[in-house]
């Protein structure tokens, strides 16, 4: 049987004996730190640079690959002269003929045959005369031409009594249907003789529109040729007169 004195010493001894710590660990995380701040100064520098070593660097391989090209051996000015030709290789390289031929219209030529063989007999003997009449003629005539069908629906007066075109139409065509007929009259002559150094174009241009378009896409018109006074306050002949391109026939020189 256990004493007294026995139990209260076990007893004592027992609080000097506490558990030990358990250690535990915890995984700890880091959290992002959300931010708004703007970029920083330098990134946009650094941005800066990047682009500009990108420029500088495709400029020379440019530059490399064709000299003629080169934006640091383009010439920066011009004197008058050089800017002229300039212009004019521009227009050759958009232009049917380039300026070896003369053009001369008269929209107004119908029913005036003695002063059309004395302007051409002014002009020379490589003079070839294209007239706007026929062709429009020659296209409604044949059903299988390109522009026949389109002409012959849309005719709205023929009058041959007309001192010009003498046809009209019913509706607004696209600019550029009457040029090219006379165009393409024009390539097919000089085709057949070379030598053709004039071209006379009688009764056109029509409209105004196809006179802006004889100059945009065929050649450049060295006159427009009255054969009378009648027709100086027509708007054709108003449009030319700008450019100082109007001469009377008696005026002409070749």
């Amino acid at each position: 049987m256990i004493s007294f004195r026995v139990l209260r010493t076990a007893t004592r001894r027992t609080r000097f004996y506490r558990p030990l710590p358990i250690n535990t660990y915890q995984k700890r995380t880091y959290a992002l730190k959300e931010t708004n701040d703007p970029p920083k100064l330098a990134y946009f520098l650094l941005v800066g640079v990047f682009g500009t070593l990108v420029f500088v660097y495709v400029a020379n391989k440019v530059n490399d690959q064709d000299a003629s090209k080169s934006l640091a051996k383009r010439k920066n000015t011009y004197t008058e002269e050089e800017w002229e030709q300039q212009m004019n290789q521009i227009k050759r390289k958009q232009l049917a003929f380039d300026n070896s031929n003369n053009f001369y219209l008269v929209p107004y030529g119908a029913h005036r045959e003695e002063k059309v063989k004395q302007l051409v007999d002014t002009l020379g003997p490589d003079t070839a005369t294209v007239d706007l009449n026929e062709l429009i003629k020659r296209q409604i005539d044949d059903p299988n031409s390109q522009y026949g069908a389109l002409l012959g629906k849309s005719l709205d007066t023929y009058d041959p009594q007309r001192n010009t075109c003498f046809y009209t139409f019913t509706y607004k065509l696209a600019a550029g249907v009457f040029t090219k007929l006379v165009r393409t009259e024009m390539q097919r002559l000089k085709a057949a003789n070379p030598q053709i150094k004039n071209f006379v174009i009688l009764n056109y241009p029509n409209t105004m529109p196809e006179a802006v378009k004889f100059e945009q896409d065929v050649a450049i018109v060295k006159n427009l040729v009255l054969l009378d006074d009648k027709e100086s306050n027509e708007n054709i002949v108003d449009y030319f007169r700008t450019v100082g391109k109007v001469v009377d026939l008696h005026k002409l020189e070749k």
